[in-house]
């Protein structure tokens, strides 16, 4: 009898949170009061922005690469897209990578591929698992649900009323223990979507900021890329070198990165790594 009621009232639930999401659509927008407001109309697919394959660029013999790299590892790496400083902050042990979300399984494959060539690119064991009631270290939930915000996230621009993607990690003095990946992929097409996760996901490594100098990169906040550049490679190599070790303040950061970009630039072209002025 008791476990007979127990699947009812399990339904029932189940059912409620069903029509939560069909109905909620309809009355996204909040009053002061905290009552619903008038109901909003289910927004239209977003022209979000330009979307590539992978940047194009070579790194080559140009002398002028170090200054670029060491620039963009301050950029990207040292500060956040704020412009905070950040320090080093990195993973230091096996990421189990969870997908979640009606949308999930349109993107394992890919994401699949992704996780491969930036485990290899970060010297760390990366797990995928397509499991809808299990999130891991870094979890990635998506959607095809057109009104889906995230409750304990804020827009940044007054009046946006569409959620598009987001990252949010969490560190302790350096290390980064967890990460979580929204994205709607109702408002956005299948490329955008594929680079959402790309730049979120790179994000959740510790690349946590951006740049509006170089557009060959990920990191460059008005064009998506479904593809690592060299660039971006580069950069992942630093801060996951062994000697980069989390927690490092920028300065120290900085003058490491340039020891090691050295290096990693005389590899790429098959050149001795040139000395520090």
């Amino acid at each position: 009898m008791t476990r007979y009621l127990d699947n009812i009232r399990r339904d029932i639930i189940v059912s409620l949170w069903v029509v939560s999401i069909t109905v909620m659509p309809l009355a996204t927008a909040v009053a002061e009061n905290g009552f619903l407001a008038k109901p909003q109309a289910v927004p239209e697919v977003l022209d979000l922005m330009e979307v590539r394959p992978r940047p194009r660029a070579v790194v080559d013999g140009d002398p002028a690469w170090l200054g670029r790299l060491l620039a963009l590892f301050d950029e990207a790496v040292l500060h956040d897209e704020a412009k905070r400083p950040r320090g080093i902050n990195k993973w230091t042990g096996p990421i189990d990578l969870s997908i979640r979300g009606d949308a999930a399984d349109d993107v394992a494959v890919y994401v699949e591929d992704i996780a491969a060539e930036l485990s290899t690119l970060i010297n760390l064991p990366i797990e995928l698992y397509v499991n809808q009631n299990w999130a891991g270290n870094i979890d990635i939930y998506i959607t095809y649900w057109k009104n889906y915000w995230p409750f304990y996230i804020q827009s940044t621009e007054p009046g946006r009323q569409v959620f598009t993607c987001a990252v949010i990690p969490w560190v302790d003095k350096g290390r980064i223990k967890r990460a979580t990946i929204k994205i709607n992929a109702g408002v956005i097409d299948s490329a955008t979507a594929r680079a959402c996760v790309l730049e979120e996901l790179t994000q959740a490594l510790g690349l946590f900021g951006e740049t509006e100098q170089e557009t060959e990169t990920i990191l460059h906040d008005g064009i998506g890329y479904e593809g690592l550049g060299e660039i971006d490679r580069l950069l992942l190599r630093t801060l996951y070198d062994p000697r980069m070790t989390h927690g490092l303040s920028n300065d120290r950061a900085a003058s490491l990165a340039s020891v090691i970009l050295r290096e990693l630039l005389a590899e790429a072209i098959g050149k001795e790594p040139s000395s520090p002025d």
